[in-house]
């Protein structure tokens, strides 16, 4: 029998690329032939039962270092919309040659869901982090509006333009879509829907239908053996996504020159270490680091609050300091301390005393932290995430014969 195709659309993003490389490693082993795009920085090391294809070299996805704090739900969707727009040729073709049976995607990869739309062909949607549903975000981006004092004319103006680009687009793939949902581009649902994280971390998960799938993120820790291997040691990373990150990594060295222990602050390609001038001996700064095996030794992790940082945290059991960046992060920060795994700091109140004064806090009730992740990490599925995720896929194939 012929395996069917599918192609898979991501953005460059290592949470991302991480959370759902071992998904795409196990469809690929089955009987189903996978088609990876992503930048050249993603192609996979060592043999792969799917293959790679690079994005044109005029793909403009990369967006980690064009977005800060500052960064409106339109300036974002805009730089989503102009790479959609810049590759529609470049799709098509591909799907031309490809002949594909079905499209995967990162959530989102917008385009990856009008080629299937195109085709009128299944698209299946990966989400990496929660579902952002409007109904969930608009609310969120009216109260950081709000308190942000945005300026109504700026919003309308740049709502007007979001939505005509959106309208060439859909023109390009020649779509028919009357009622052009602006808020989508952040949702791309698919005619199925999985998401990679742990239940507890999808806000209002009762409003979602059968067509989404919540199977829990990929662990790749040894749980069994991390409480004995925790040291006196803070881990610091904020991915790729930091604004002013002189002035925040700066402000962290202030803040543990004087901490009895070890920390380790990772501080990414992007920033200039000498910047940051003389570094205490109890503070390591590195460009990369193994953020999973730090995590198993590390008593506190501060953290920008990307989904994969703090799945791989609570399987850790390692309590969290988030101070976000962007809005998704933002949530996640407030849901991290609802469930009691640590405390949220914005990027306004942010200071080095602040930050020492909450760590003194976590270090000295981490009992409380660690008992809380421990047991959100127990809503454990009855198989691993990747597993669920190509039996739902099976699934919606299944009931396609029938």
């Amino acid at each position: 029998m012929k395996k069917k195709k599918g192609l898979f659309f991501s953005l460059p993003s290592h949470g991302v690329n991480n959370t759902l490389s071992p998904f795409l490693d196990l469809i690929a082993l089955e009987e189903y032939d996978i088609i990876c795009y992503n930048t050249s920085e993603f192609s996979p090391e060592g043999h792969k039962e799917y293959r790679f294809i690079e994005y044109p070299k005029y793909f403009k996805g990369n967006y980690a270092n064009k977005i800060d704090e500052s960064t409106s739900y339109f300036e974002f969707g805009h730089i989503l919309l102009d790479t959609s727009i810049d590759l529609v040729d470049f799709l098509i073709s591909e799907s031309e040659r490809e002949k594909p049976d079905f499209i995967l995607h990162s959530h989102l990869a917008v385009w990856g869901k009008l080629l299937a739309q195109y085709l009128r062909i299944p698209s299946f949607t990966l989400f990496s982090t929660f579902v952002l549903d409007k109904r969930i975000m608009l609310p969120f981006f009216r109260e950081l509006e709000s308190n942000e004092k945005k300026s109504l004319r700026k919003n309308v103006d740049d709502g007007l333009s979001f939505y005509l680009k959106r309208l060439k687009l859909y023109q390009l793939f020649r779509l028919k879509n009357k009622n052009i949902d602006i808020w989508d581009i952040y949702v791309n649902k698919g005619d199925l829907n999985v998401s990679f994280i742990l239940p507890c971390f999808q806000p209002q998960i009762e409003i979602f239908g059968n067509e989404y799938e919540f199977v829990g993120f990929p662990r790749k820790l040894d749980v069994a053996h991390v409480s004995r291997n925790k040291e006196d040691l803070i881990y610091i990373s904020m991915g790729t996504i930091t604004s002013n990150t002189i002035c925040f990594f700066k402000d962290c060295i202030t803040a543990f020159k004087g901490f009895h222990g070890k920390c380790i602050i990772s501080i990414g390609r992007a920033t200039d270490r000498k910047k940051l001038g003389m570094i205490p001996e109890n503070i390591q700064v590195v460009q990369y680091a193994n953020q999973q095996e730090l995590l198993s030794k590390a008593k506190l992790f501060i953290t920008h609050g990307g989904m994969a940082s703090i799945h791989e945290a609570v399987y850790s059991q390692t309590p969290m300091i988030v101070i976000p960046v962007i809005p998704e992060q933002k949530l996640n920060a407030r849901t991290v301390e609802d469930l009691g795994m640590g405390i949220h700091i914005s990027l306004k109140s942010f200071s080095s005393k602040l930050l020492l004064k909450e760590t003194i806090h976590i270090l000295d009730h981490r009992e409380h932290y660690v008992k809380n992740i421990k047991s959100h990490s127990k809503e454990t599925l009855p198989k691993s995430p990747q597993v669920m995720a190509l039996e739902a896929i099976d699934s919606f194939f299944a009931r396609k014969k029938e």
